[in-house]
């Protein structure tokens, strides 16, 4: 932590940007990626961190919320893979960048890109639906799904195999599949969350989906 405020001390005594660069650069890897997650660290530090020579340290100012959109743009078109696949992930950059990178020449981080951008849809079609999620162990979402006939257990299998692959939630999963209608979607998870409360019991719940389903 002393060699943190002795750097930064330091820094702060920098004006010119090459300078920093210097400094900083010649700093220890884990004192660099300190700063450059901190949301304390200045923008003339982030600058310089965001031209750092570790793709990890570029990376980590990519994920800092603090840092500038004209650094996240300079980022999202870096040298590396790595870091736009990183920064590709970020839900809240901003929506010109997060495009900007769903026509990246690689297409690992288009399509991570495209998969950010679908969540952020989804999530919006959710928070227009009312959707208020509850927790719980019972009634998942899989189950549900199996039950009423839209998916076999092997299908729901796979896509929860993706699902943990990718970190994200089932749900999700689903909408990228395009296997299901994203209102669809959204209904089922309000049934699961009335089963949960008891406002409706499982076997009612799975006969409205089933009766939804066979419109499909």
């Amino acid at each position: 932590m002393t060699n943190d405020l002795e750097l930064s001390a330091a820094c702060q005594q920098m004006t010119e940007p090459e300078e920093l660069l210097l400094l900083i650069s010649g700093s220890d890897l884990q004192h660099r990626l300190r700063l450059a997650q901190s949301p304390e660290t200045p923008d003339s530090h982030l600058a310089a961190l965001s031209r750092d020579e570790s793709s990890e340290v570029r990376s980590a100012v990519g994920g800092n919320m603090a840092t500038p959109h004209h650094i996240l743009e300079q980022l999202s078109k870096d040298e590396s893979i790595s870091v736009r696949f990183d920064l590709a992930e970020h839900p809240w950059l901003p929506p010109r960048i997060l495009m900007g990178l769903t026509r990246d020449e690689n297409p690992y981080v288009r399509q991570r890109a495209i998969r950010t951008i679908e969540g952020l849809a989804f999530e919006q079609a959710l928070r227009i639906a009312g959707f208020v999620h509850e927790s719980g162990q019972t009634d998942r979402l899989g189950e549900l799904l199996a039950e009423s006939g839209v998916f076999t257990s092997r299908q729901i299998d796979e896509f929860l195999r993706q699902a943990q692959e990718m970190q994200v939630p089932l749900a999700q999963v689903l909408v990228q599949s395009k296997r299901l209608p994203r209102s669809f979607i959204v209904m089922v998870l309000n049934v699961q969350t009335m089963i949960r409360r008891g406002e409706i019991s499982h076997r009612e719940g799975v006969i409205q989906l089933k009766m939804v389903a066979g419109n499909l």
